[in-house]
């Protein structure tokens, strides 16, 4: 099994140094995972970006744990800022017009649709959200 962990300033001009440092560790994947796992990632660090610290000061650990055994990989991500369970709110009413629908909720229903499974939990002061992907023949549908 093989675990790398990477801290950063969690701030928009970071954001393209973490996203490099998760295309490096997915490199070798299939291209519909890479894919599916980019975007996710993408939206995770947004609103942790956008939200976890209203004083814009604070730091973001990926965490990247690969399982070739069972097939997985995880990416953690951890932050002290602000509590927020990402998997709790309500998928948005996709039945609804565009310009009717309530603002939000879209980016959180990318994540779980994007990913095979997706644990919160928020202890000793740090959110900490673990998204799992297979790492081939994973199947997402969005």
């Amino acid at each position: 099994m093989l675990s790398k962990n990477k801290v950063f300033a969690a701030n928009m001009n970071d954001f393209p140094v973490m996203m490099d440092y998760i295309n490096g560790l997915i490199k070798h994947l299939e291209p519909k995972i890479i894919f599916d796992s980019t975007l996710a990632c993408e939206e995770i660090l947004v609103n942790i970006i956008s939200y976890a610290y209203p004083d814009d000061n604070g730091q973001l650990e990926i965490g990247w744990e690969e399982d070739s055994e069972h097939n997985i990989f995880k990416l953690t991500f951890e932050d002290a800022g602000v509590p927020f369970n990402p998997l709790l709110g309500e998928e948005p009413d996709l039945s609804v017009p565009i310009d009717k629908r309530e603002v939000g909720g879209l980016g959180l229903l990318m994540i779980r649709k994007l990913t095979d499974d997706a644990q919160y939990s928020y202890v000793n002061g740090k959110n900490r959200l673990i998204i799992t992907k297979k790492m081939k023949g994973s199947v997402s549908c969005y």
